[in-house]
């Protein structure tokens, strides 16, 4: 077997009732002052309405995302958003 190194990011996980209320707390906690919304094209009209619950926190919608996002999906986000 070759040797490797493998290192991951502490995780948190929030789950429950009423925890996407608490959504713009847990973006202030990790010190971000903004935050991007990204979705599915099928979930556009719920990451519109998180955006829309979060104010000035959300920069805007990106919801051209899919699972296992080509790089080239990820690289149509407009500059303005990152």
């Amino acid at each position: 077997m070759e040797s490797f190194v493998y290192a991951a990011s502490a995780v948190r996980v929030v789950f429950g009732f009423g925890t996407q209320a608490a959504l713009g707390e847990e973006i202030k906690r990790l010190s971000c002052r903004r935050a991007v919304v990204l979705s599915t094209p099928h979930q556009r009209d719920e990451a519109e309405a998180l955006a829309a619950q979060l104010g000035s926190i959300a920069v805007g919608v990106f919801a051209d995302a899919a699972k296992h996002t080509p790089t080239e999906v990820t690289e149509a986000m407009p500059a303005s958003q990152i």
